[in-house]
């Protein structure tokens, strides 16, 4: 699997690139604290939350990859 934007945390497991109502997104899992949802290079551009699963869409897709894998988060 291969990200499309930078992102600049170790701790993270990168989960996947996914496109989700048209914008690219790389998704991670921060073990035991929160999902991410990367959508650009800059620092500012991603969205995180466990609370966002079920509302956010490019959340609850990192939610659904990080259950495949065994990584899922307490929601």
């Amino acid at each position: 699997m291969i990200q499309k934007f930078q992102h600049d945390s170790d701790c993270d497991t990168f989960l996947g690139s996914e496109t989700i109502e048209d914008v690219s997104y790389d998704l991670y899992v921060c073990p035991g604290k929160t999902y991410i949802a990367r959508f650009g290079d800059e620092g500012g551009e991603y969205f995180s939350g466990v609370f966002f699963v079920g509302l956010s869409p490019s959340i609850t897709r990192a939610h659904e990859l990080a259950t495949a894998q065994g990584l899922a988060l307490r929601v």
